[in-house]
């Protein structure tokens, strides 16, 4: 009988190590430890999500692309440098109720939208690209992507005027 349970203990140890038990599972539960929880972290409710950064294609391509310039709601040049551009958009975005939403001042690239604007893939959004003439004026160019029905005309309409009032009064710098 000692011998029977010496030979016996050394056969199950090769069937668990081998994986002989057939089907049942026992063999690779007993063998590997079962793998961590791995999910998402949590989310912070407070986080924006992040605009998709398709409008900085179209704002290049208004630049360089004839397709995409025939969309061009509107253009205008101001009597500013290039590096006042933002300051000058900024302030004249607020004051019609937009806010930016993503820009790229570097390459004059800018992405606007309603402050009231509940998302922002929805929504009407503009998108401006500011481009230098000389070294005194600045070329701007504005578009509308989105939802236009969001956006209220007057307001988009009214972009170069008040832009040329603010430089006027010398109230963007």
């Amino acid at each position: 009988m000692c011998k029977a349970g010496a030979m016996l203990m050394p056969s199950i140890f090769l069937a668990i190590n081998l994986g002989w038990l057939g089907n049942s599972g026992l063999a690779q539960n007993a063998l590997a430890p079962s793998p961590p929880q791995i999910g998402l972290p949590p989310s912070n409710q407070q986080d924006a999500p992040k605009v998709p950064l398709s409008w900085r294609l179209i704002a290049y391509g208004m630049t360089t692309d004839k397709t995409s310039a025939k969309k061009i709601k509107d253009q205008w040049t101001l009597a500013i440098p290039f590096e006042r551009s933002y300051k000058t958009l900024n302030a004249t975005l607020s004051q019609l109720g937009f806010t930016i939403v993503s820009a790229y001042p570097a390459a004059g690239q800018f992405l606007a939208q309603p402050v009231n604007a509940v998302n922002t893939s929805g929504s009407g959004q503009l998108v401006i690209v500011a481009k230098p003439v000389s070294d005194s004026e600045t070329t701007f160019l504005l578009r509308i992507i989105g939802d236009t029905k969001t956006l209220d005309p007057r307001n988009t309409d009214q972009i170069p005027q008040v832009m040329t009032n603010l430089v006027q009064r010398g109230e963007d710098l």
